[in-house]
This record gives C-alpha cells, sequence and structure tokens, in this order.
C-alpha cells in the first residue's frame, strides 16, 4: 500500500480550484490538438481519445493530461515521470531520424510510428539491391504479457522504391510489393494458392538476391505462422502501448464529473473489491461489500496522521433508475506506530445495506476528502426471492472468527456467530490454509437433515483436494465454513467449487471461483469495518421503505417506512419517507400531518418542504401549498416541476399574475413545454 503525505497548501489549492465552479465549452486549443494528435498519437487509447474530446474546459483536459502520465509512470510517488521523459526523447529521435526524405515529421512515419511505440529495435538489417526494393527488417522485444513471442519482426519497404518506408502487413500486401523488376514464375505447392505468377516470380527474385530473412516474412511474417495469423499478431503487436495501460480511469473521469470536484480528476486510484448478499437477522438480505483502495493518503498534524473517507452507494435497477442511494463517513487517526504498520497492511472498508430481492446495479464511491482521490466499483447484483432454497457466492477468506459477537450491533460479512474476512483478489501465500464460506438459504428441513456439501479443489481440471459433509454436521444451519489445506500445493491458479447435493447424493446447485497461490508475500489486513443495525433497528424499515417506494411497490413502502417512522418519531428523515410514500398512496392529509411536526426542526429543507407544499396542494389547500412551495424554491429557486406547481396554486386562488410569473420563470429554465406556454397565452 502506498500512503502519501500530503501538504496542507496543496490541498488547499485543489479545493480553491474546485471552488471557482465549472468553466464553460471551450474549443480544443491549438496546445491540446498538438498534444493530442503529434504527443500521444500512438500511445494513446481510443477510450482516452474520446473522453479528452468530450472534456469541456481547458483545465479539465490539463487534469486528464496530468492523469495520463500517471497512469504510465513505472515509479509513481517519485518526482520523475521515467516513462514521460523516455517517450519525448523517442518523438526528439523520430523527427531527427526519419523525416529524411518525407514533407513531414519523422513521429508521423511508420518507423517513428513503432519506434515510438515499442522502443528501439534490436537489431536493424537494411537490404539494398538494384531488383529489390529498400527494405528494412526491425527485431524488437516482444511482451511475454501480452503473448507476444520474445522476439518481434517487423518488415520495412519503400513502396515502388521511393518515398517513406511502409510496414508490409501479410493480410494485403504479397512478394511482388517488395521487387523492382517484376518477373513471372509457376506456381507450385510451395507458394500460398492465393499468390499469383508474379508473387512467384518475386520469391525467385529474393532468393536469388540470398534475401532469406525477407522471405521468411513473406511466406508467413515468421516461419510456421499462416498469413492471417500473422497479420493477426502484426496488428497487436502495434496495439501495445493501448494495451498495457487500464483506461477505465477515463471514463470514470468523465462519468463523475457532476459528483466529483474538477480536482478530483488527477487523484484516480484503482481498488479491489469483493460483494456478496447474504441473508441477515429477520430473514432481511444484505449487499455486503470490502473495499481495498490501491492508496490511501493521510495528512499530518503533529504526530497524528489524519484522513476522512466518504462512501456514496447508489442502487439502481435495469433502466438506471436510483433505487436507493447512502452515504457515509469514516474519519481515520493513526499515531506514528499505527502508521508503520498500516504501510505494511492492505488497508479495506467494509460496509453493508439491506436490499430488497431483484436485480440491482451497485455503484460505489470512495473519496478522501483530505487529499481528494477518488475511487469508484460497479457490480451487477442478484437478491433472491424469499423462500426458494439458493447458495450465495463461494467466499475464500484468510482470517475468520468463529464466536463473533451475535447480539446487538453486527458488522459486515458476519452471519450469525461467523466473521469473514474476505480476499479481494483471492490470492493466497503458497503452501497455506485459507477458508471457504457458503451460506445456504432457505433450507427445506429434509435437506437440512440429510443433504451435504463437497467441497473441490482442481488445478488444470485434475481434482486435487477434496472433502464432503453432512449439511446437519455444521454448527449454524446454512452457515458453511471449511478449512482449505492447500499446504502440499505449488504456486498456480486453481478452482475451487461447491456443490450442493440432494439426500440422494446428486448436486443441485454449486457455487466456484478461482483463486491463486503464490511465492510472493501477501499483505496483512487493515480493516475499518462499519456496524450494521440491529434486527430491530428502524433503519432496515427505512431502506427497504425507500427502496419500495422508488421501484413502485407503494403498499410496501408505507408498511415498512410507518414502522421506521413509528420507531424515531423525532427523526425528521424517516417522516418525509413515510410522507412521501403516503403522498404517492393517495395519503395527502396523513402526509401532512406526518411532516408539520418537523417544519420548523433544524434538519429541515428543500425535501420536507417541496413533500409539505405537494401534500397541502394534494389535500385542497392551495394557499398553504404555494407558501410551503415558495420555501422551498427559496433554497433551491430552478426546479421547474415545482414552479410548475406553485403557478397552478397561484391560479387556483386567482392570482393570475403570479400564476403567470411563475409559469413564465419555468418556460426561461425549459422553453419546450406546450401545455405550460398553453397557460401563459390563456
Amino acid at each position: 500500500m502506498r500512503i502519501i503525505k500530503t501538504t496542507c497548501l496543496a490541498v488547499l489549492a485543489l479545493a480553491s480550484a474546485a471552488a471557482a465552479g465549472p468553466s464553460q465549452k471551450t474549443a480544443l486549443s491549438a496546445k491540446h490538438k498538438a498534444w493530442l494528435e503529434d504527443d500521444v498519437a500512438h500511445i494513446i487509447t481510443p477510450v482516452e481519445r474520446d473522453v479528452f474530446k468530450k472534456l469541456e474546459s481547458d483545465a479539465d483536459r490539463e487534469a486528464l493530461i496530468e492523469e495520463f502520465w500517471r497512469q504510465r509512470d513505472p515509479t509513481p510517488g517519485t518526482d520523475r515521470n521515467e516513462f514521460r521523459d523516455e517517450h519525448y526523447r523517442r518523438l526528439a529521435f523520430a523527427d531527427k531520424t526519419f523525416s529524411r526524405g518525407v514533407p513531414f515529421q519523422g513521429r508521423k512515419t511508420e518507423r517513428g510510428r513503432i519506434y515510438i511505440a515499442l522502443g528501439p529495435p534490436i537489431d536493424v538489417q537494411t537490404f539494398m539491391s538494384s531488383e529489390a526494393v529498400p527494405m528494412e527488417l526491425w527485431t524488437l522485444g516482444g511482451r511475454a504479457g501480452l503473448g507476444q513471442r520474445s522476439l518481434v519482426k517487423i518488415l520495412f519497404y519503400q513502396r515502388g522504391g521511393g518515398g517513406d518506408y511502409v510496414i508490409y502487413n501479410p493480410a494485403v500486401n504479397s512478394p511482388k510489393d517488395l521487387v523492382q523488376t517484376p518477373r513471372r514464375a509457376a506456381v507450385t505447392e510451395e507458394h500460398p494458392l492465393d499468390w499469383d505468377e508474379w508473387d512467384a516470380g518475386a520469391i525467385l527474385v529474393l532468393r536469388d538476391r540470398m534475401l532469406l530473412d525477407v522471405i521468411g516474412m513473406t511466406l508467413g511474417y515468421e516461419r510456421g505462422v499462416l498469413r492471417q495469423q500473422a497479420a493477426i499478431m502484426l496488428a497487436e503487436v502495434q496495439a501495445t502501448p493501448q494495451r498495457l495501460v487500464k483506461d477505465d480511469y477515463a471514463l470514470a473521469i468523465l462519468e463523475h464529473k457532476p459528483v466529483v470536484e474538477v480536482s478530483y480528476s488527477v487523484k484516480l486510484i484503482g481498488n479491489r473489491t469483493a460483494v456478496a448478499v447474504l441473508e441477515g437477522p429477520g430473514g432481511v438480505s444484505f449487499l455486503h461489500f470490502v473495499l481495498a483502495p490501491e492508496t490511501i493518503s493521510m495528512e499530518r498534524f503533529g504526530d497524528r496522521y489524519l484522513t476522512d473517507l466518504r462512501t456514496t452507494l447508489r442502487l439502481s435497477d435495469v433502466s438506471g433508475r436510483t433505487v436507493f442511494q447512502r452515504e457515509r463517513s469514516v474519519s481515520v487517526d493513526l499515531r506514528p506506530e499505527e502508521l508503520k504498520r498500516l504501510r505494511e497492511s492492505s488497508f479495506q472498508l467494509y460496509d453493508a445495506v439491506p436490499v430488497l430481492p431483484g436485480r440491482w446495479t451497485m455503484s460505489l464511491l470512495l473519496e478522501n476528502l483530505v487529499t481528494k482521490e477518488f475511487t469508484t466499483v460497479e457490480k451487477a447484483v442478484e437478491v433472491p426471492e424469499p423462500g426458494g432454497t439458493a447458495l450465495s457466492p463461494l467466499i475464500l477468506a484468510r482470517q475468520v472468527f468463529r464466536e463473533a459477537s451475535a447480539g446487538g450491533a453486527m458488522r459486515s460479512f458476519q452471519v450469525g456467530r461467523v466473521q469473514i474476512y474476505p480476499s479481494v483478489n483471492n490470492v493466497f501465500p503458497e503452501k497455506s490454509r485459507f477458508h471457504a464460506f457458503l451460506q445456504i438459504r432457505g433450507l427445506k428441513e429434509d435437506l437440512r437433515e440429510r443433504g451435504r456439501l463437497r467441497f473441490i479443489l482442481t488445478g488444470d481440471g485434475v481434482p486435487l483436494w477434496s472433502v464432503e459433509r453432512a449439511l446437519k454436521d455444521y454448527s449454524e444451519p446454512g452457515v458453511v465454513l471449511e478449512e482449505i489445506a492447500a499446504d502440499k500445493l505449488a504456486a498456480a491458479t486453481y478452482t475451487m467449487r461447491a456443490g450442493l447435493l440432494d439426500p440422494e447424493g446428486r448436486e443441485i446447485m454449486a457455487s466456484q471461483t478461482d483463486l491463486r497461490l503464490t511465492t510472493d508475500r501477501v499483505r496483512g489486513l487493515w480493516v475499518s469495518a462499519q456496524p450494521l443495525p440491529a434486527a430491530d433497528d428502524p433503519e432496515i424499515d427505512y431502506a427497504l421503505g425507500m427502496q419500495a417506494l422508488n421501484i413502485g411497490r407503494t403498499d410496501g413502502a408505507v408498511l415498512s417506512l410507518a414502522k421506521a417512522a413509528a420507531a424515531k418519531p423525532e427523526n425528521a428523515g424517516y417522516a418525509l419517507g413515510y410522507a412521501k410514500a403516503l403522498l404517492t398512496a393517495g395519503g395527502a392529509a396523513k402526509a401532512r400531518d406526518v411532516l408539520l411536526p418537523h417544519a420548523e426542526a433544524k434538519e429541515a429543507g428543500f425535501d420536507l418542504f417541496e413533500t409539505l407544499g405537494r401534500a397541502f396542494y394534494a389535500a385542497g389547500q392551495p394557499r398553504e401549498a404555494v407558501a410551503w412551495l415558495k420555501r422551498a424554491l427559496s433554497l433551491r429557486g430552478n426546479v421547474v416541476e415545482i414552479l410548475n406547481l406553485l403557478g397552478q396554486g397561484h391560479a387556483d386562488l386567482g392570482e393570475k399574475a403570479a400564476a403567470a410569473a411563475a409559469w413564465r420563470k419555468s418556460l426561461e429554465i425549459m422553453p419546450d413545454q406546450p401545455r405550460i406556454k398553453a397557460l401563459v397565452n390563456k
């Protein structure tokens, strides 16, 4: 884990930049156009290019440029970016070396492009002949991690014997492109069938001139490779710079600009995460997650190291409609000895939220409010309907506690008396032991008494370890915790599978996951876990009620939110949720009465005043509605729906001028409203 100590000055500078507000849309400046089309044309990914063009101001573009280089920095945290320095050295070399004989910069030639993208060649063979066109055969080092050969060869030639050197592509070129004086020869089995007599003659010319390496390239790019395969290999090699970087950071910057300050865009960090839906107290489903940011930066104040984190969790349905949203804050305060331990550990944030059955998308934003770093997660989750038998995801963990507290507040990834600390990447030390966890929901009596569970660990499809156990042997019904003995296994990738067997021994459902054993050091855990509400806590009813309201399950929303409001009548947020559900269900008068006691509370704000205004209007009290709607608009003045309702309230009271004024203001904001235009004209 990288821990950065920032200065107050740097943080204040970022905050000041953000406070300046969004700038107007500006055209691409000459400087930024040159950066995009000249400086990084050969290494930028299509996603990065598209996002750069969509940014609205020079400040945003400068922020993305900084992040562009940071993503490629081999030694983050140091003052020097070796990748950027080497890139501009290559640009200068290409302009100086490859511009001879062409009317443009050397960086725009094909040799220049390959040199800039892949680096200096290990070897260059030059071929000059009276019968063959000038050629250069470059040998470069391949990227084994991208599936390339250790040595990669690229052939350049002068088309027609003059001009710039271009790449020989076996998909579109043939041997006759490489000779000055064409010659015809019979096509034999030695030559591909799609070549003609001129190609066969060209091979003879190249052979006469002892250009055997060139022949090897033309016959199969490299010997033993078909022409089409060779063309694919060539394309993949040329795309190496784009394949070496994860460009999702650019999409995150663009996607979260309405939520995250501009200054965050140069502080995007990666993360690892584990997500699971587990049944909690009272049969309620909880969406559990653990988020491990790539870095956590701290601010030093005297002998303390501090930071404030904020998580914003959003659940949406298949149409993208928000079902639920929640923010939570976490303060981290460390002494020097704690900071030292954190440096050697993986910081992991644990949390969970109650969730209704259905298919949802979880979007999670973690912000470091002190150093302006942020990271994002998006996961598809499915919450099973109650009643049926279902398996949770198979969760692998290095640490578990079998006797966690079962009373009062629980923690994320705690089920009953079992507390799991999931691995966020399923990587474990070689020859170690770890744990596998599984929850079985909706166990029927016969299956609980006579069913079995079988774990199998395989490598390359070969079973290496297994255990089978009766479900009734586990101490808690439906809670499966098994220690996995991998102490005799070498470092490699494996698959763990857990199968649920019926009383006859047939597998009726299964869950599996991949894992890796490694010889590398695996960091310890530094866990920050948020407490979960107890089974009778009204927070659960409130969360489920708001989800039901947002997806149109009004009856369920009224019941859940009524319970939450009754349990804590002093809570304005619970009252507001209950009132919205009542208003949706047609209970305007009751919604009004629920909210009025909170109207002058310190927490009262725009949402409460707006809902009160709507409730009074729906209850047939337009004068009171107008008063509350004006209070709402005093806090947020440009809401079209409220302006329209305010205008209608004035019209119902016979106040035509005031009604027209409200509607005209609405039309200034959103001109395309035929109904409102008609009302103004009338």
